[in-house]
């Protein structure tokens, strides 16, 4: 959605009044796709590893100039969003379903922890199981501890500037649909460029993002023809032959997947949620709460991961619901 305003303002010149029709976003992102596919292939994560760190290095610098300008702003007009200003600091959601329904955008912010197994296998690869594990360890505490502190940050900061505006601004057909970059006009030039920054790096963050759903595909495959088989009949069977290409397959079905929920999902906030209750509410809460349940050795271990789970159950099923209806409803 970013990538088609940036597109409209620096190619059209015609920003707000310009609409990319359905089949334009669908070879747009099909283009994108296409460019990083081969890296989708791969089976070493580790190729990746500089696109994780250039993708760290743009979100940090723009949440950074996005902070500092708000600072500055409310230094100069004061913060809107407090009693007094232009606009309100909504303190309590507007109704239930509303909650439900952005629960899971929380979700879809460490949508990093996808990648949490194989970047294990790659630290116990190059350092061994003891010194890997604690360094693993202290890697997912950092890490998750500067990705909350900066979300959180960015909340207040984003909240005190622009009050109930912020994300909902509003030039002719566009809506901010949730994303706080939309209160920055294309004029500001630091801002544009590090959205563009950001279009990129995300485009080649695909990979590494897809890489942990695939894996998860190809383990849960049944193994194709065993040797003995293959002996036995002389060439392997129509399902052996298309097992050697799992990944690929997989890769390819995931971007068919992509393509048409940008299609059919247009707002941000739909998408961020759908994401964050059908894959990561299961990944961060359902799955952890069910190998806690079953493997801690304490009552008070197999009640948490229950809870866990149940809850990461509840965000799938009532926020998918209501994210869906929302979809459907259109912009209402």
């Amino acid at each position: 959605m970013m990538l088609f305003d940036l597109m409209e303002w620096f190619v059209t010149g015609d920003y707000g009044n310009y609409e990319f029709m359905d089949w334009q976003k669908a070879i747009l992102v099909t283009i994108f796709l296409a460019v990083v596919m081969p890296y989708c292939f791969i089976t070493d994560l580790s190729v990746l590893k500089y696109v994780g760190t250039a993708v760290s290095g743009v979100v940090i610098t723009l949440c950074t100039v996005v902070v500092a300008s708000c600072v500055a702003s409310i230094h100069e007009d004061g913060a809107q969003g407090l009693p007094g200003g232009k606009y309100e600091l909504p303190l309590v959601p507007a109704d239930i379903a509303t909650v439900v329904r952005l629960v899971p955008t929380i979700c879809f912010c460490f949508t990093s922890l996808f990648t949490l197994f194989p970047i294990k296998k790659l630290f116990l690869s190059d350092w061994g199981e003891k010194v890997g594990l604690a360094k693993l360890r202290s890697a997912v505490i950092w890490s998750g501890a500067l990705q909350t502190g900066i979300y959180t940050i960015i909340a207040v900061v984003a909240s005190l500037t622009f009050g109930t505006n912020a994300g909902e601004k509003e030039h002719n057909q566009h809506h901010g649909n949730g994303n706080v970059l939309f209160n920055f006009p294309p004029s500001n030039y630091l801002v544009t460029g590090l959205c563009l920054a950001l279009v990129v790096v995300i485009v080649l963050d695909y990979p590494l993002i897809q890489f942990t759903a695939v894996e998860t595909v190809l383990n849960a495959l049944p193994e194709a023809d065993t040797e003995a088989t293959y002996k036995a009949k002389g060439k392997k069977s129509l399902y052996g032959r298309l097992r050697e290409y799992g990944r690929q397959i997989t890769s390819l079905v995931f971007a068919l997947a992509v393509i048409v929920t940008v299609v059919f999902v247009p707002r941000l906030d739909d998408l961020f949620g759908l994401c964050g209750s059908l894959g990561i509410a299961g990944f961060c809460y359902v799955v952890p709460g069910i190998v806690l349940a079953r493997r801690s050795e304490s009552r008070r271990g197999k009640i948490a991961g229950g809870a866990v789970a149940v809850l990461g159950l509840a965000i799938l099923i009532a926020s998918s619901a209501f994210i869906i209806m929302h979809v459907n409803d259109g912009d209402e």
